[in-house]
């Protein structure tokens, strides 16, 4: 899973914890 600037996105439960940069 991505975000809109194309960060790689750790799927959790109750939000996305974005990893690295």
């Amino acid at each position: 899973v991505f975000d809109d600037q194309g960060h790689n996105l750790e799927v959790r439960w109750d939000y996305p914890h974005k990893v690295g940069s």
